[in-house]
């Protein structure tokens, strides 16, 4: 016998995309595609794909510069402004000086501390 194997025609909406050829891009590149989109007023997909770039790596390098331009530690140095109290000054008793250090811990605890 002779069974001829079946076809399958694909509709055009069916058929799989194209891939898209890889471009590797330098942080100055991205740095200024950055500026390009920020400008633009478009919404990222709309950007991507008038850029022909994937929603992911434009929010991969969007949250890429964002870490970068935060401070590398959590923490915020007051020494400084602790520091102006003269030495050996007793504490003084006026509770109506604001607080320099207020911190809220959670569960309803804070932490408050003024300079002496």
């Amino acid at each position: 016998m002779n069974n001829p194997t079946p076809t399958i025609e694909l509709s055009t909406a069916a058929r799989p995309r194209k891939r898209r050829r890889r471009v590797d891009r330098t942080q100055e590149q991205w740095k200024a595609m950055l500026n390009v989109y920020d400008n633009s007023g478009l919404t990222k997909a709309e950007f991507c794909k008038q850029q022909g770039i994937a929603t992911s790596s434009l929010q991969r390098w969007l949250k890429f510069f964002r870490d970068q331009s935060q401070p590398s530690s959590p923490f915020i140095d007051i020494t400084e402004s602790l520091s102006s109290a003269t030495p050996g000054q007793t504490p003084a008793t006026d509770d109506t000086r604001p607080w320099q250090v207020e911190l809220e811990l959670g569960n309803g605890v804070t932490l408050r501390v003024r300079a002496i």
